[in-house]
């Protein structure tokens, strides 16, 4: 059942993001086993863009990634200071650190030219 990270509220199957947060919303397994157990940090940014960014590059090499916010969109100012995380499940975590190192070699290459 679809669950959101930020709210912890169950949705219906089929329902893709938090209509009280707007938050990409994750599965439980078949063993309602916590989220936090399955996933696995790859990256911290300061802007949603930014994230939504590197989620997007991970999903065309083939590896499920997902945004967790805790800004918080009512409070202006204080909610902008808010950390956006990237998680990958735990069996991509190599082939996702992996990816994201060529992400940054390959803009390491572009810097040089």
């Amino acid at each position: 059942m679809p669950f959101c990270p930020n709210c912890d509220k169950e949705f219906d199957h089929g329902v893709k993001v938090c209509d009280e947060c707007g938050a990409q919303l994750l599965e439980l397994d078949k063993d309602n086993t916590p989220y936090e157990e399955n996933l696995s940090l790859v990256a911290t940014f300061d802007e949603m863009y930014k994230a939504e960014m590197l989620v997007t590059n991970l999903e065309s090499a083939g590896i499920t990634a997902y945004i967790l916010s805790q800004r918080d969109s009512v409070v202006t100012g204080l909610g902008n200071l808010a950390i956006v995380k990237v998680f990958v499940n735990n069996e991509d975590l190599d082939a996702a650190m992996e990816f994201i190192a060529s992400l940054d070699n390959t803009t390491d290459e572009d810097n040089e030219e």
